[in-house]
């Protein structure tokens, strides 16, 4: 018997784990790309003859940062009831849906719900989701899990924005902003 043991590392498996729940986190942080896409989807509506100028859609990024919270709790949710097997795809689903749906809207609004409602409450259940499994998967080292996790989710509005650009600076709108999805 040692008067200090030592403990053993955490396993690989567990390290891996965090470093998914972390990108799945880091992809819910890509909600701050709005400013892209609100110009991107301006222009879309303008050809399509429906004037809309980028600030017209301002509303959609008020939404989703509104949806964000309700989509934290659902995901909390899903999370304990069901686990991130489940509530982690959800939240992608929702994600891709709002951005597809965005795209292809015609009319303000419907980019607004879109992207505003269920952009939003998928992009805060992932993040709940990846945070809250990434802490009870490391119980000795909670904040650094959940650190790791919210920071994930914050350099998302550093490299989200320049994939995001770079998409649309090759394709069409609609095209673009699904592949982004």
């Amino acid at each position: 018997m040692t008067l200090f043991p030592r403990t053993s590392p955490a396993p690989a498996a567990r390290w891996r784990k965090l470093l998914l729940l972390s990108l799945a986190s880091f992809f819910g942080g890509s909600v701050y790309t709005w400013s892209l896409f609100a110009v991107a989807l301006s222009e879309k509506l303008c050809a399509e003859g429906v004037p809309a100028a980028p600030g017209d859609l301002a509303f959609a990024f008020s939404l989703a940062m509104a949806g964000t919270p309700f989509g934290m709790v659902s995901g909390g949710f899903l999370n304990d009831r069901f686990g991130p097997r489940l509530a982690l795809p959800f939240a992608a689903l929702l994600m891709f849906s709002g951005l597809f749906l965005a795209s292809h809207a015609s009319t303000p609004l419907g980019i607004c719900l879109a992207y505003g409602i269920v952009y939003g409450i998928g992009s805060g259940a992932g993040f709940t989701s990846a945070t809250a499994s990434a802490i009870r998967l490391f119980p000795e080292r909670r904040g650094l899990a959940g650190g790791l996790c919210a920071m994930a989710f914050g350099m998302s509005s550093i490299a989200a924005p320049v994939a995001a650009g770079w998409l649309l600076s090759r394709l069409e709108a609609a095209q673009a902003i699904t592949l982004f999805g």
